[in-house]
């Protein structure tokens, strides 16, 4: 009942533009995770960084470079996070009230063709982007937080049988306790 009419106020371009985006986003997806053999991907060349950091981190006396280094990547997952919360709030009050967007709408374009639920839709569509966006900086903060007990976890003394395994571990794309 409620695709019927979901289906009826949309036109062909609108459908033609969501696939296109879809599309779109499953090729730049598949792109950076599986680039050329001739060059390595960002997730292969952070691997490779991360683990020269976490052996490095060992022999660093003081370990505040690192402490303020992890504090730093969570705060801007932290940022983004609450600024894809905003957005998403922005979004459901206009899709709250849309009339008067459907006002501003036809003033700008000069056409009667938007209606308040085909505008509902499309503040739907991009809501999904800006929730998956969201949903994936409160990932990464939450790993910036392991990561952070994975380094406390490493003994200060670099002579300790245990530093350089437990320096290892989080340098891992796959974790292993030992």
């Amino acid at each position: 009942m409620i695709f019927d009419v979901i289906l009826s106020a949309l036109t062909p371009w609108d459908f033609m533009v969501v696939s296109f985006g879809l599309i779109a986003a499953l090729v730049m997806g598949h792109f950076i995770e599986n680039p050329p053999a001739r060059r390595p991907s960002v997730t292969a060349l952070m691997s490779f960084y991360r683990r020269a950091w976490m052996l490095t981190f060992v022999d660093r006396d003081p370990r505040i470079f690192d402490a303020q280094t992890l504090a730093s990547l969570r705060q801007s997952t932290a940022f983004f996070g609450s600024t894809a919360l905003i957005s998403i709030g922005g979004l459901l009050a206009m899709m709250g009230s849309p009339d008067r967007l459907v006002e501003l709408t036809h003033a700008l374009t000069q056409t009667q063709e938007a209606t308040s639920l085909k505008l509902q839709i499309k503040l739907a569509f991009a809501a999904l982007f800006l929730v998956y966006a969201f949903l994936k900086f409160v990932w990464s903060s939450r790993l910036f937080g392991y990561c952070a007990v994975l380094m406390a976890a490493v003994p200060n003394n670099p002579n300790h049988p245990q530093a350089i395994p437990r320096a290892i571990m989080p340098g891992r794309s796959t974790f292993v306790p030992l």
